[in-house]
């Protein structure tokens, strides 16, 4: 039913909401949830000039990426490919 999917959307962004007012452990409970939700996880990206394999998502929404050198990267915005 659309009413009832609808409303259970609205409640988890409601959810999500109030982890990124909490910040700290709120915001890593929420990128911890979004990660484990996250395909591109494990894989290897490319965002801009960055390349390597995504690691996680930081507390502040960033894709942590580690580059072949060692390296890490975040990244805040851009396509992922």
């Amino acid at each position: 039913e659309r009413g009832a999917v609808l409303w259970a959307l609205l409640e988890e962004r409601e959810r999500a909401g109030d982890a990124m007012r909490q910040g700290g452990s709120g915001r890593a409970a929420l990128a911890q949830a979004l990660a484990a939700r996250c395909d591109t996880i494990g894989q290897r990206v490319r965002v801009d000039d960055v390349e390597g394999v995504a690691e996680g998502i930081e507390p502040d929404g960033a894709l942590r990426v580690r580059r072949d050198d060692g390296s890490v990267a975040l990244v805040r915005s851009g396509e992922v490919s």
